[in-house]
């Protein structure tokens, strides 16, 4: 007896040690926030996106080269061949060495606005690539929110079922109890029986649903497990006017940052074919050796300034700026376009939020009255007055109540995160 006493105590002390630790650990646990900074960490389209940026980026650092000076080192090697016909009919042959070292220092001073073009030109498709990383972003952070609330109602659906299947368990107990006793008919029993089969299919039905949603959180996130998740209960709840939103999305979307950058991209490029109309003005330093010796003594120095005009080479120049022409009036009409899309896209998704939440709501008022019948029903089957059926059917009825507030939370939440994908709202602000 002292033996197992003696054992006993140090099970004990660790399993309350354990038991009072658990509150301050949560390994397992995801928050909706987590799960989004995880996509973004680990998404393997952004990292290519990231890459693409910063190849553009580099891209546009190297158009800074026309407006450098540029040096260069010239080094020719000439051997004068002279063939002298002797009188005995042999060809005698004499050479002439000649080396040539240079060094020529030279800048240009004007092309017309074309270098400056090139350069805004490749820092317009830089930033460009940046909306699209950008865009890219908000679409990963959609994907994670609908998965995670997906996953997170699913998980809901779970134990609610498993409160319906409780609640049936303790109908059919209840059934077999009072037949025993003699009040209840053997067909009650069998109902009840059936309603507790029903419900323990709905619940293994809600175990499978769940673990493939988790597996899709999982693949989305690489991980090996996620847990429990802790989300939001409630309905989502947004302090943003239509009108507000609208304007936050035409000023913040990366798609129309996009298309506008498209659009100067395409007018720099018109200033640049522009640019070859006109004349380029380049000046230069040079200095010379040239003699018979591998190291020439003989120096010169040379400044040059030379004016380059193209009078004319055709008819390319002007029809490229036609076509110029036409590409930036259908990039325009393109941006006037998804400004329309947008704003309808908006108010679209504004709209179904709006009936989301009505639709929460009402389904609120509909458990609440399925609950109340239920709990009527019940007691007065518990006191005899009440038929199994009447019963049976208010416990369905009060399950399909709970699963359809979680369902109508869902849709709540999805059209939130649709909300903010489209006027372009990062985080629940």
């Amino acid at each position: 007896m002292q033996k197992a006493r003696i054992v006993k105590r140090p099970l004990l002390g660790t399993a309350l040690f354990l038991f009072l630790l658990l509150p301050f650990f949560n390994l397992y646990g995801l928050t909706l926030s987590e799960a989004v900074e995880r996509a973004l960490t680990v998404s393997l389209l952004l990292k290519q996106q990231r890459k693409t940026v910063e190849s553009s980026r580099f891209s546009y650092l190297s158009t800074l080269d026309p407006y450098l000076p540029k040096l260069t080192m010239g080094m020719n090697y000439e051997r004068d061949l002279a063939s002298l016909r002797s009188g005995y009919g042999r060809i005698g042959v004499t050479s002439r060495n000649l080396f040539d070292l240079s060094f020529t220092l030279s800048l240009r001073l004007f092309d017309g606005g074309e270098r400056y073009a090139l350069r805004r030109q490749a820092l317009l498709s830089s930033e460009k690539e940046v909306e699209s990383l950008r865009s890219l972003e908000d679409e990963v952070v959609y994907t994670a929110k609908v998965t995670f609330f997906d996953t997170f109602t699913k998980g809901m659906v779970v134990r609610a079922r498993q409160e319906a299947y409780d609640a049936a368990r303790r109908i059919h107990e209840l059934t077999r109890e009072r037949y025993k006793e003699g009040v209840a008919k053997r067909v009650e029993v069998l109902q009840s029986q059936v309603r507790m089969s029903e419900a323990e299919i709905d619940l293994t039905s809600a175990w499978q649903e769940y673990e493939k949603a988790k597996e899709g959180l999982k693949s989305i996130l690489q991980l090996e497990e996620v847990g429990e998740l802790e989300g939001p209960e409630d309905e989502p709840v947004l302090s943003y006017k239509k009108e507000d939103l609208i304007g936050r999305a035409l000023s913040l979307r990366p798609d129309v940052k996009r298309q506008k950058k498209e659009v100067d991209r395409l007018r720099f490029a018109y200033r640049e074919r522009q640019a070859r109309f006109y004349p380029k003005l380049d000046m230069g330093l040079s200095e010379g050796r040239q003699g018979s010796k591998f190291i020439p003594e003989e120096t010169s120095k040379v400044a040059l300034l030379g004016l380059s005009f193209p009078i004319f080479d055709g008819l390319s120049r002007y029809y490229e700026l036609k076509r110029l022409t036409t590409e930036i009036e259908r990039a325009s009409l393109a941006l006037d376009e998804l400004i329309r899309n947008v704003a309808l896209e908006v108010t679209k998704a504004f709209l179904d939020f709006e009936l989301a939440k009505e639709n929460v709501r009402r389904a609120k008022d509909l458990l609440r009255e399925a609950q109340a019948n239920f709990e009527q029903a019940f007691e007065e089957y518990r006191v005899g007055k009440g038929d199994i059926l009447t019963l049976l059917q208010s416990q369905k009825a009060l399950a399909e109540a709970k699963e359809r507030l979680l369902g109508a939370t869902l849709s709540a939440h999805l059209s939130l995160c649709l909300l903010e994908k489209v006027a372009c709202i990062r985080g629940r602000e």
